[in-house]
């Protein structure tokens, strides 16, 4: 490319000076002007080739979860995926939060803002023209007009001027600013779109777990209730022993404190349950007072199962990850402008209309006038600024790319996290599960041996404690196993897949999107660096083939 503009220097700059044919030495002085415009021109453009290579992405993805059942691949969850929980309330809950959440709604606005500021981007690349039209009429004293003085004439003239116009000018895109910078603008409107997403996918996940808290408390101050009626029954039996002497004071007072153990439970229970709505409710955007939820008990759901699928299509179905590489690619482009603003740029503009004193005469052909100029502006002293503004688009640009990376291993260890909480506490509640059968049945021994009256109370007190203890654990357990579930659908990005048409565009010379790039074992993507201390020479990027 330097060679070939060189050439065209040459030619042009020897046009100019005489040199060549004989027809060229009698070229007029306007034409030798506009030679030597050319001239400058073609050594500015031979000057500009410039190389931008990122640093590549190079993280390697895993070949599969460590704590996941199975390596087969899986299909994604549905889109209203908390039905797959078999319960209809807390779909229609998550329906609502999808819809109404002040969250979500703040997310759709910046979208309005972002496909605005693309459109404001995208302006550059388009002839901007605009039109000018006067009229008027103009009032001068006759002496004036007449130039002898004031005793030379009396009265006054009046003149009329009208004008149509349109000015235009165009930008010649040479080294792709405009088309880098409208480029970055809408990868950060498509950003905004899957940061709208993420917002959907976590809030749906927040009222799933609130829910499913208020599920717990119900149950738990259920059972705080069973236990009551139990403890209460144990402290009449012991005053009935106490009355004929065969227990103590002390051991009524003993079991007294049971019962009022189980009555300290209530509070705090309640307090959950009431958060949980007040919770729910701002989730779905309404008040506390407006929203009615029956709720349930956590019993009547099944845990369903969740594969979590290979690690590569977890990258796939992740919002936040797409987000992530939507922004890296946005900060690829803002290089790329960055870098283009060191170089000439070069616009068209022109002048046309018609012009007439006369109304009658504005649409004739002697009434039409017109200009084109050729302007091209070159930075020479800026005090460093274009510089440094390349060397801020490129610090950002780094900073992306370990966004992006860190997007990565957080969506793997979010989804080991969840998988290694839903494997625990099943088998937690499982283990659970036998300590209050066992529980239960040294209970009912105790219950029976203390109508008989042959049983210490001291043993009582303790199978009851247990017994209370055991079922009360059983329902936190299995809080925490629900909402290792509702964490797993939202680590392998619930029902979300990328839309076809939000499909991020490359730039020449980079690949801003490495998502297909990241597979098992993968090295960086192809095209990129691997040096990450920052930017490598690589191939020319401009606005087209160089």
């Amino acid at each position: 490319m330097k060679r070939e503009s060189g050439q065209v220097a040459s030619h042009a700059v020897g046009a100019a000076r005489g040199d060549g044919p004989r027809g060229a030495r009698q070229a007029s002085p306007g034409l030798a002007v506009a030679a030597l415009a050319a001239g400058a021109l073609a050594v500015s453009l031979g000057a500009c080739s410039f190389d931008e290579v990122r640093p590549g992405v190079d993280q390697p993805t895993p070949v599969a979860f460590s704590h996941a059942p199975g390596e087969a691949p899986a299909k994604p969850l549905p889109v209203d995926w908390p039905k797959i929980f078999g319960a209809p309330e807390l779909t229609r809950l998550a329906g609502l939060t999808a819809h109404d959440n002040f969250d979500v709604a703040a997310a759709a606005a910046r979208i309005v803002q972002a496909d605005a500021q693309t459109a404001v981007a995208s302006a550059a690349l388009f002839p901007q023209v605009t039109s000018s039209d006067t009229g008027s009429r103009n009032f001068s004293p006759a002496s004036i007009r007449s130039g002898t003085g004031l005793a030379a004439g009396r009265g006054v003239t009046a003149a009329n001027a009208f004008n149509l116009g349109l000015t235009a000018s165009y930008e010649l895109d040479l080294w792709g600013r405009n088309r880098f910078n409208s480029l970055a603008a809408a990868q950060n409107a498509v950003a905004t779109r899957y940061a709208r997403d993420t917002v959907v996918l976590s809030s749906v996940a927040s009222v799933a777990n609130s829910y499913f808290s208020l599920l717990s408390a119900q149950d738990r101050l259920r059972i705080a209730d069973q236990n009551l009626k139990e403890a209460r029954f144990g402290l009449e039996a012991v005053k009935g022993r106490l009355s004929v002497g065969t227990v103590t004071a002390l051991e009524v007072a003993q079991q007294q404190s049971v019962v009022e153990q189980q009555l300290a439970l209530f509070p705090p229970l309640q307090q959950q349950l009431q958060q949980a709505k007040t919770a729910i409710a701002l989730l779905t955007g309404r008040a506390p007072e407006s929203l009615a939820i029956r709720g349930g008990s956590l019993d009547a759901l099944k845990p369903p199962a969740i594969p979590a699928g290979l690690p590569s299509q977890v990258i796939r179905r992740r919002p936040d990850v797409a987000e992530a590489a939507a922004l890296l690619s946005s900060a690829d482009a803002s290089v790329l402008t960055a870098r283009a603003d060191l170089f000439p740029r070069l616009t068209l503009t022109g002048t046309g209309g018609v012009e007439s004193l006369a109304l009658r005469n504005l649409l004739s052909p002697g009434a039409v006038f017109g200009s084109f100029g050729l302007g091209l502006a070159s930075p020479l002293l800026d005090g460093g600024a274009l510089k440094g503004e390349l060397d801020l688009q490129r610090g950002r640009d780094l900073e992306y790319l370990q966004d992006f990376r860190r997007s990565l291993v957080q969506s793997f260890v979010d989804v080991e996290n969840a998988l290694i909480a839903v494997q625990q506490n099943a088998e937690h509640e499982k283990r659970l599960a036998a300590v209050v059968t066992s529980a239960r049945l040294a209970f009912d021994i105790t219950k029976a041996r203390l109508r008989e009256g042959t049983i210490d109370i001291l043993t009582v007190i303790n199978t009851e404690q247990t017994l209370f203890s055991a079922l009360d654990a059983q329902a936190v357990v299995r809080l925490a196993r629900f909402t290792a579930l509702s964490s797993l659908a939202q680590a392998i990005g619930g029902g979300w897949t990328r839309p076809e048409l939000l499909e991020l565009p490359s730039l020449d010379g980079l690949e801003p999107v490495p998502l297909d790039a990241v597979a098992p074992g993968a090295t960086p993507a192809q095209g990129l660096a691997t040096d990450r201390g920052g930017y490598t020479a690589g191939g020319p990027v401009s606005a087209g083939k160089s």
